[in-house]
């Protein structure tokens, strides 16, 4: 078997091949499932001779595309996965997100809105206020009191959680529920979750400055069982299904300015991205999405930049307790590595996009990361891998690449 590394400069960056719509369907139209075995592909940015109006890490665009100065701009900050305490050895053992996020707070109190992945069940284990239907073998919460808590260092700042994930179901359905219930009472959007598949589908819309903004949210299949996936007759999560992402961006792209979809997938620990990824994403630029966002494998993975729209595969974990020994099986030092990104836009014009790198030294404390481990994290956003069959490529536009072949035993 051989790897292959394709070597491309990043601007103009990967997008659709001329103007034809991305064709999908060898895709299944329901549940996007990977079955070829994996190879690996990765694209190294090289430098070009022109100017670059921008980098990955800070996308800038030109002066006379930005809006008049009659509307202020919105900014949001986008964070990955993030989860408070974990049923263990110590059941009862937590941080509170005030006391993890102090260094982030004043990023966040600067900004009109933060979303980020809640990748836990919505109550406290040991106060719950229902009957726990404890479910999986590594339980994670982010209690409502918690999020309370961090709603009021942030004044009038919008707060939004992501639950499409794969640890919301933890604690059963009247956990999730309550909680969500509590949050929508509290002001706190909440996205990908809800009592049935109708309810869960719902966007979060907001208006900030003139500007109205969309969020969907999904999970894919591939991480979550089938009994957490919500149909008509069950509460649940989102799946990633290309028909239901179709119909969701339909029916809010002509009632917002700005579009945003978020989706947790693929594979834990590894910085290369999926099929299932790739696809997905490209679906919803297709669709017509302004910004991609995704989240679920605990490390920073790259960036795609198509048709204008940026894809950002994975931010890695905005706060996790994933801070694991180097003699630990699954040890991944990149897990420390906090990505927020900052967007700023304004309509439907993204202004600019940055990352801030944080690391969490102290376990579930992030903190502003030095220098090398921040060109690392940037690194990590310009240089891509793709893994699977790669069946998705005939699909970009790949004038200029150069292929090289290597023995796999250069890979791993």
């Amino acid at each position: 078997m051989f790897s292959f590394v394709v070597v491309i400069s990043f601007y103009p960056v990967l997008a659709y091949a001329g103007t034809q719509p991305l064709e999908v369907a060898s895709v299944s139209p329901t549940q996007i499932r990977s079955t070829e075995p994996m190879e690996k592909i990765e694209l190294v940015v090289l430098a070009t001779p022109d100017p670059i109006v921008g980098k990955l890490s800070s996308i800038v665009f030109d002066a006379e595309e930005e809006f008049t100065e009659e509307l202020d701009s919105v900014r949001m900050i986008f964070g990955g996965d993030v989860n408070e305490g974990r049923w263990g050895d110590n059941p009862d053992w937590h941080i509170p997100l005030v006391d993890s996020f102090v260094n982030l707070l004043p990023l966040f109190r600067d900004t009109d809105l933060v979303l980020f992945n809640a990748e836990g069940s919505l109550c406290d284990p040991l106060n719950s206020g229902v009957v726990l239907e404890p479910r999986g073998s590594n339980i994670l919460w982010v209690t409502p009191a918690s999020l309370f808590d961090l709603q009021s260092e942030l004044d009038d700042m919008k707060l939004v959680i992501n639950q499409a994930n794969n640890h919301s179901m933890n604690l059963g359905e009247p956990c999730m529920q309550r909680g969500t219930a509590r949050l929508s009472e509290a002001g706190i959007g909440v996205l990908g979750v809800g009592e049935n598949l109708s309810v869960a589908r719902e966007p979060y819309v907001v208006e900030i400055n003139g500007t109205v903004i969309g969020i969907l949210a999904y999970a894919d299949t591939n991480v979550i069982i089938n009994a957490w996936v919500a149909n008509s007759e069950h509460s649940g999560v989102v799946p990633m299904d290309l028909l239901i992402l179709e119909e969701d961006m339909r029916a809010l792209r002509t009632e917002v300015d700005f579009l945003i979809v978020t989706f947790h997938s693929g594979k834990e620990f590894e910085r290369g991205v999926t099929q299932n990824q790739v696809e997905f994403a490209l679906a919803a630029v297709q669709q017509g999405a302004d910004l991609v966002i995704g989240h679920g494998s605990h490390v920073p993975q790259g960036v795609l930049k198509v048709d204008n729209t940026p894809i950002y595969f994975g931010l890695g974990n905005g706060m996790m307790d994933q801070c694991f020994p180097e003699d630990y099986a699954f040890y991944s030092n990149d897990v420390r590595k906090n990505v927020w990104l900052e967007v700023e836009i304004k309509k439907s014009e993204l202004i600019s996009a940055q990352p801030h790198i944080f690391y969490s030294t102290k376990c579930m404390v992030p903190n502003v990361a030095p220098p090398l481990i921040n060109a690392e994290v940037v690194h990590a956003f310009e240089n891509i891998v793709i893994m699977d069959d790669l069946s998705i490529l005939p699909y970009l536009d790949t004038d200029g690449i150069v292929k090289e072949v290597f023995p796999d035993s250069m890979v791993d």
